[in-house]
């Protein structure tokens, strides 16, 4: 049974909880946390590793609903910069292009979808 934690602090003995790595964030347990270092075992491979605080970010395990925003967000933000790319950063027309973005996206029911 996971220990719950809100994100503030360091992550405790016995949580999952989510660590960044290259291009997003897996889930790991936590096995041992100190002022200075931290224990955790990777839940997808198993493998265990230990490193400084430091090194890495941790943050509570997200909710679908959190995920489905995050994933939203970013595309969103994908969308925005091709724009200000395509037009040499003339945003006369973002506010109507995000719309006309948003309003797709909701049809499509997949936040991701570019």
């Amino acid at each position: 049974m996971s220990i719950e934690w809100n994100g503030e602090g360091l992550p405790p003995v016995g949580c999952e909880c989510e660590r960044e790595v290259p291009g997003g964030w897996s889930r790991c347990r936590i096995n041992y946390a100190s002022s200075a270092l931290i224990v955790y075992q990777m839940l997808d491979t198993g493998n265990e590793y230990a490193s400084t605080l430091s090194a890495f970010k941790f943050r509570p395990i997200r909710t679908e609903a959190q995920r489905k925003r995050d994933d939203r967000i970013a595309s969103l933000d994908n969308f925005i910069n091709g724009f200000l790319k395509s037009t040499n950063g003339n945003h006369a027309h973002l506010g109507e292009a995000i719309y006309e973005w948003l309003a797709v996206l909701d049809k499509l029911k997949t936040p991701t979808s570019p």
